[in-house]
């Protein structure tokens, strides 16, 4: 059994490949566990919005455990790679390719492509708690235009 943590920074098809991900661990017989304590870290970034690129770039820097894997994910690895490779020297793999995630994991049984997207609304999965504080941060909500 190997222990993993997930993290995501961005739009919503970020946190339900994020859920999807944790399903493609958790069938091959991952945990999921704080950050601190897991054997693997993949992070879900954004370089989209400049504030959001922002934090990812910092949360990569303080993420940067030579005792962790750690995997890059998202629209970060291939929209800021350059800056990324200044100081983190771990696996890449944007969301566009993410369909490869079995080729880093050769002994995984499961393979990815047999998870299922999660049909669940995207305002109900566990990791878009980020996406929408920003998105309520922004959103001004009027009763009158339901």
């Amino acid at each position: 059994m190997f222990k993993f943590y997930i993290k995501v920074f961005g739009c919503p098809m970020r946190g339900i490949e994020a859920e999807r991900v944790k399903n493609y661990f958790m069938a091959n017989k991952g945990k999921p566990v704080k950050h601190k304590n897991a054997d693997l870290v993949v992070i879900f970034g954004c370089s989209i919005v400049e504030s959001t690129n922002d934090i990812t770039m910092e949360y990569i820097k303080k993420s940067n455990n030579k005792n962790q894997r750690i995997i890059l994910t998202g629209c970060s690895p291939v929209m800021s790679e350059n800056q990324i490779r200044e100081f983190f020297d771990g696996e890449l793999l944007g969301s566009k390719y993410l369909d490869n995630i079995d080729k880093l994991f050769p002994e995984f049984k499961v393979k990815f492509s047999e998870i299922k997207l999660p049909t669940k609304s995207h305002k109900n999965l566990e990791y878009n708690d980020f996406y929408l504080k920003q998105f309520t941060k922004y959103q001004k909500f009027d009763p009158l235009k339901l």
